[in-house]
């Protein structure tokens, strides 16, 4: 019976780790093996009644009442307007028109698109599915091998994860007391240099297997050329001043990324009434969708904080670095490593902001 009171916060992992791969949704075993474990703890004198007092204000210190925070339903309910305000739309019509010249220009073009909803939405859900939608029957009716189409949506789509302004970065700046506005100038040049080496794969690929990556056809678009330029400025001028107002205020200091989300949810509604999609019937969905998404997340945050404080209660951080020094993990890049391949892992069985 020590011995299980001594290694409580070992046990308390591995079954978080064998529920969540059972397939219960993470934001309620975070809070229910964490409040198990708390009574478990209290059952074998290792743990407090009174510290659950102090779970509360802790809660409501780092979640409710966190400012950086609240900047997440301001980007949650500017992705999910621009999914459905048409921007993509065009924007797909005329990078199909500018890389048609191109070997698998098509694929090209959906991961450009991609890139550039990824510095608009900030969430990964509503970057895969509009790709979805709008991309993938096009490519499929273009003669496009069903793996380059699926796999290219894929990957395009999750670029949301890293590309300003992501969500996940804003949580990772409140968990890591880090500037939001820092760790979006430190993701940019990454997230580009991952969607040039999928533009370079794709090339390659549709030049060694061209059955995969038919070349669209020469004259797709407008052939006269003032109804070209008029088509390209309406399809990247709205996403552009999205990513202007958005970005282009955290940079340069004119707005914390709460309030840059705020001007953000602005300009999407004022591009989904540009585009006339703008109505009651969209708005209702479009607050429903994020209230649903904001309700996950947010009971994450909930379940990861009362996690980490019984964990933490119960001796888990000491036990954790007892046993990565045992197995000659001890310096930072080992520990990087080590960090990187297990979210890699995770990362084929957990959604992204599990």
């Amino acid at each position: 019976m020590e011995w299980i009171a001594d290694h409580l916060s070992i046990l308390m992992f591995l079954v978080l780790t064998f529920i969540m791969f059972v397939g219960y949704p993470v934001a309620f075993v975070l809070g229910g093996v964490a409040l198990a474990f708390g009574a478990l703890g209290i059952m074998f004198d290792v743990f407090r009644p009174a510290q659950f007092g102090s779970l509360i204000p802790r809660i409501w210190g780092q979640a409710v009442q966190n400012q950086v925070l609240i900047a997440v339903p301001m980007f949650v309910f500017m992705g999910t307007i621009l999914e459905k305000s048409g921007v993509a739309d065009e924007l797909l019509k005329a990078l199909q028109v500018l890389t048609r010249r191109i070997p698998g220009g098509l694929a090209m073009s959906v991961t450009l698109m991609g890139t550039i909803m990824a510095a608009t939405t900030g969430i990964v859900g509503a970057s895969v599915i509009m790709l979805t939608l709008i991309a993938l029957p096009t490519m499929l009716a273009r003669g496009y091998s069903k793996e380059l189409s699926v796999g290219t949506i894929a990957s395009a789509g999750t670029l949301g994860i890293l590309i300003p302004p992501s969500i996940m970065l804003v949580i990772m700046g409140d968990l890591m007391t880090l500037s939001v506005g820092t760790l979006f100038t430190a993701a940019i040049l990454p997230g580009l240099l991952l969607s040039l080496v999928y533009l370079v794969y794709i090339g390659i690929l549709a030049a060694v297997k061209p059955a995969m990556a038919p070349p669209l056809a020469a004259d797709t678009g407008p052939r006269d050329s003032a109804e070209f330029w008029r088509m390209i400025l309406r399809s990247f001028l709205p996403p552009a001043f999205l990513i202007f107002v958005v970005l282009g205020s955290i940079f340069g200091g004119w707005a914390t990324p709460t309030e840059a989300g705020g001007t953000g949810c602005a300009g999407a509604l004022a591009l989904a009434w540009w585009n006339k999609r703008l109505n009651m019937k969209m708005l209702r969905e479009v607050i429903d969708s994020s209230a649903l998404t904001n309700a996950l997340v947010f009971f994450i945050i909930f379940g990861a904080t009362l996690f980490s404080f019984v964990f933490r209660a119960l001796g888990g951080d000491d036990l954790v670095a007892e046993l990565l020094k045992a197995v000659g993990i001890d310096t930072g890049w080992e520990i990087l490593i080590f960090v990187m391949v297990l979210v890699f892992i995770m990362g084929f069985f957990f959604d992204w902001l599990e």
